[in-house]
This record gives structure tokens, C-alpha cells and sequence, in this order.
């Protein structure tokens, strides 16, 4: 029987729409990079982009469980309503909402801290920190800080390692990346599509810093085909214990993820693919799940 996954990043929205990048001539494309000539911004998308739907692809491929992530000003997402709007009866205990840490609302850190404290008590189980998204530089001292009081706070934070955009074009972000969690070492950091074809690299980062874990959403499913698969490839088989791997639903399907999942389980220990299937997001963020 095919093992349970855990879906470590996705999507869904109250409105079931998602990001496009729609660009000063007012085309639309939705796998453009961010910069100059254009704005991201929420439109309808080819698919409902709704937890009904998430939990349709989920149960269609044995995806169990799956974090849910907001992001701002995209279909309808609001800090003090996503959670509740994202988990009807059928996604309890199944879906758990990470809500989207928007730098902008705060005028100094101790709004931040106060926000910080409501993200538990609003049924938040994490929050997610998109640095091209919020227009904030890794290096920023309030990325540091959002870190350094989430780890206090035993809140896993979920960062965006998408690094290929014309406004990071020129900066080292990888150097940036290991100064930023060397300042937060309490923070427990998924680091969210694992650099993409920067994978290797950022697996030995994960080895300086205990308190990561490498996710492998969206690289999972983008570069099928290419060396990239070799790396994928070698994480399951020798870094097992530090990985998760996720969708990024909605730009991936669950079958996608299910049958990449599939693909990589060839000749691998079973012990070490239910570590990367579900096991270690789990224990990671200390969920309480059931099989």
C-alpha cells in the first residue's frame, strides 16, 4: 500500500484564487518572475484554488495531511479569518493553516512581537516569511528578529528559498540565507522549495544548522528530467532524516507529487521513506497527526 504523504506547502485560498504576474502591457503569466514592468497579483486561476478542491487531489493520491499557507492580498487571505476559513469539518486534523507574516503592517518590532503572539491562539501552526513577496531582503534585521521571537515562541516558520528574481539578481543570498539562521538559532526553519537547482548547496547548509529541515516542494516537480533528479535522487537514498517534500499546490498537482514521490521510493529503505513521506515534517513542527 502506498504510503501516506504529508504535503509540506500549498495553497488553497477562501476565494479559490491564486497569484499571477500581470505586467505593465496588462498580460498575464503566471510563471513570470517578479520585477520591473509588473505586479503580482491574485486572479482567478485555471483551477478552484479552494480547500474542497485541495482535499479532492489530496484523497485522490494518499496525501494525508497538508500545510496550508496565506499569502497576501491573495484570494481573500486575512490573518484573522484564514484559519477558520480553510478548515470545514472535512479538513480537520488534516489540514493545518501557516499564516504569511506581512512586514509592512508593522511600524516597529514590538507590533511584530505582539502579532507573533496571536498567531497560536488565531489556530495559526506557523507562520511564512516570502521575502520577494514582502519586498524584504534576507539580510533586513527584521527578518532576524521575526526568527529570533518565533523560536522563542516555539512557532515553526516556513521561508521561501526562491532565490531567482531580477531584484535578487547580484546578491549573494545563499551567504545571506546561513547568516540569517546563524542570528535565530532557536528558530525551527523549513526552508521551502530547497534553493532549487541550488539543491546541493543548500543541503550542506542544512547540516551546519540543526534546526532546518529541507523542503523539496516545487523542485520536486519542476525539473523532471534533469540533473536535478540526480540530487533529488541522492537526498532520498543518504540525507533522508532532513527532508520533506511538498506540492506547492496549486502550481503542482497532487498526482504530480504522488507520482514524483513514487518515482525517487525506487530501491530506497522503507524506514527512510516514510522519514521523508510524513515522518519528518512531523516531528519537526511537533504536529500530533493520525495515521
Amino acid at each position: 500500500m502506498a504510503l501516506p504523504l504529508f504535503d509540506s506547502l500549498t495553497h488553497p485560498t477562501p476565494t479559490g484564487e491564486w497569484l499571477q504576474f500581470v505586467r505593465s502591457q496588462g498580460s498575464a503569466d503566471p510563471l513570470a518572475p517578479a520585477g520591473p514592468g509588473g505586479v503580482w497579483q491574485s486572479c482567478a486561476w485555471p483551477e478552484p484554488n479552494t480547500v474542497q478542491s485541495l482535499l479532492e487531489g489530496m484523497d485522490g493520491n494518499r496525501v494525508q495531511w497538508a500545510f496550508a499557507m496565506g499569502m497576501k492580498n491573495i484570494g481573500g487571505y486575512r490573518f484573522d479569518g484564514y484559519a477558520q476559513a480553510i478548515l470545514p469539518p472535512a479538513a480537520q486534523g488534516r489540514i493545518f493553516p501557516v499564516a504569511f507574516l506581512d512586514f509592512s503592517e508593522f511600524s516597529e518590532t514590538r507590533q511584530m512581537d505582539g502579532w507573533l503572539a496571536e498567531v497560536r491562539p488565531r489556530g495559526y501552526y506557523g507562520i511564512k516569511i516570502h521575502p520577494r513577496l514582502s519586498g524584504i531582503d534576507l539580510g533586513h534585521p527584521d527578518v532576524s528578529h521575526a526568527m529570533a521571537k518565533a523560536g522563542e515562541l516555539g512557532i515553526p516558520v516556513f521561508l521561501c528559498s526562491y532565490f531567482y528574481d531580477v531584484d535578487l539578481c547580484g546578491k549573494d543570498c545563499m551567504t545571506e540565507l546561513g547568516r540569517l539562521l546563524a542570528s535565530a538559532p532557536r528558530a525551527k526553519v523549513v526552508l521551502l522549495h530547497g534553493g532549487l537547482t541550488r539543491l546541493l548547496e543548500m543541503m550542506h547548509l542544512v547540516k551546519v544548522f540543526p534546526n532546518t529541515l529541507l523542503d523539496l516542494s516545487y523542485t520536486l516537480c519542476q525539473f523532471e528530467g534533469s540533473s536535478v533528479d540526480l540530487d533529488i535522487a541522492y537526498l532520498f537514498r543518504r540525507f533522508d532524516q532532513r527532508i520533506c517534500i511538498g506540492s506547492d499546490s496549486p502550481g503542482f498537482s497532487h498526482a504530480c507529487l504522488r507520482r514524483r514521490f513514487d518515482y525517487f521510493s525506487g530501491g530506497v529503505d522503507r524506514n527512510k521513506l516514510e522519514n521523508i513521506a510524513y515522518k519528518n515534517i512531523v516531528r519537526f513542527t511537533g504536529l500530533e497527526i493520525s495515521l
